[in-house]
């Protein structure tokens, strides 16, 4: 009834640093650098893959306008987490 929840954590191939390829989505076949990993949630950031516009609002005291549809200018790209399943270690570690 009153059992601990010991949180378990779980073994990856993956590091920060390594060079891995993409084998799923728009962005197959690039191999790029790993900039973090999330064991437990089974994901990994990849430099450069599954770029995102990440919306933000305006704000003046930022000096930031928000999205112009026709100066091409506003919402920052970022990178998404991919999932440890659609990518391979590339090269090595670098």
């Amino acid at each position: 009834m009153g059992t601990a929840t010991t949180k378990e954590h779980k073994r990856v191939d993956i590091r920060r640093n390594d060079t891995v390829k993409v084998m799923t989505g728009k962005d197959r076949g690039k191999e790029h650098r790993v900039l973090r990993v999330f064991p437990d949630e089974g994901k990994v950031l990849v430099e450069h893959v599954m770029m995102v516009k990440k919306h933000v609002r305006p704000n003046p005291q930022k000096k930031h306008q928000g999205w112009n549809r026709r100066a091409g200018t506003g919402d920052p790209p970022v990178e998404r987490r991919l999932s440890m399943s659609d990518v391979r270690p590339g090269a090595g570690r670098s």
